[in-house]
């Protein structure tokens, strides 16, 4: 097992460009969770097995932690 890895650090031009990149950034975000989001509905009316498996995916309980921090579910 042998690899290589990189950091590269950056500092925006301007403000402005600093706040568009927070804003792609956070735009990029919230459309991954709306589309967790949407399969998380689909799970829900999954037939219970698959339903069973969505369920016990890796890491639901900090996928679901994060969507209640972007989601209104009311």
């Amino acid at each position: 097992m042998g690899g290589t890895s990189t950091s590269w650090i950056a500092t925006p031009g301007s403000q402005a460009q600093a706040e568009a990149l927070a804003r792609e950034m956070r735009q990029a975000r919230a459309a991954e969770y709306l589309a967790l989001a949407a399969q998380a509905e689909a799970a829900e009316r999954a037939r219970p097995g698959e339903r069973a498996r969505w369920l016990k995916a890796p890491g639901l309980d900090v996928v679901l932690r994060g969507l209640s921090m972007v989601c209104d579910w009311s």
